[in-house]
């Protein structure tokens, strides 16, 4: 379990907001819909307050939910466009080497990213902690051949993911 110093139950509802607002991908609904939920001392741990926010999301509109895919970044290439990245995304492609790309490799995650973007209309979405790009080209490609249904769906299990390790990654920095 990892432990907040200052407890999410203890927060204003606009210290809430403020702490909790870049967990999801430029999507600082989420954090504001959970404090209308009512924020317990369950969401006082990463973990806790992960699946708070994961309820939030999975009750949003499909639309909602289809806007917050979309919020995400492409994956890969020499994140040239790091203007368009939050910190905490780049920090994630940074930890894949994905900021090492070799040109070949860039050209694959360029031509990955127009086919599935082509095919869903949302970017694909990996936690890519723990990855290496090799892992992630593969799994890029594989994916690609799923129906709408099943990626939309996992990509939300991406997303949800990657909230859970930023909630993590909060709490260890506040330990220290």
């Amino acid at each position: 379990m990892h432990f907040f110093k200052i407890p999410p139950s203890a927060l204003s509802k606009n210290d809430f907001i403020a702490q909790f607002k870049a967990i999801y991908e430029k999507s600082p609904w989420v954090a504001d819909e959970a404090t209308k939920l009512g924020v317990t001392s369950d969401a006082d741990t990463a973990e806790g307050l992960s699946e708070i926010l994961k309820a939030v999301v999975d009750r949003a509109s499909q639309a909602r939910k289809l806007s917050l895919l979309r919020s995400h970044p492409e994956l890969g290439g020499k994140l040239r466009a790091t203007h368009e990245l939050t910190e905490s995304s780049r920090d994630e492609q940074k930890s894949a080497g994905l900021d090492l790309c070799s040109p070949k490799e860039v050209e694959r995650f360029k031509s990955l990213n127009e086919q599935y973007n082509r095919r869903f209309d949302f970017p694909f979405i990996l936690a890519v902690t723990g990855y290496t790009r090799a892992d992630i080209l593969e799994v890029f490609a594989n994916r690609l051949k799923n129906d709408y249904s099943i990626e939309f769906y996992e990509a939300l299990r991406q997303v949800h993911k990657i909230a859970l390790i930023r909630l993590r990654e909060l709490a260890k920095k506040e330990e220290s």
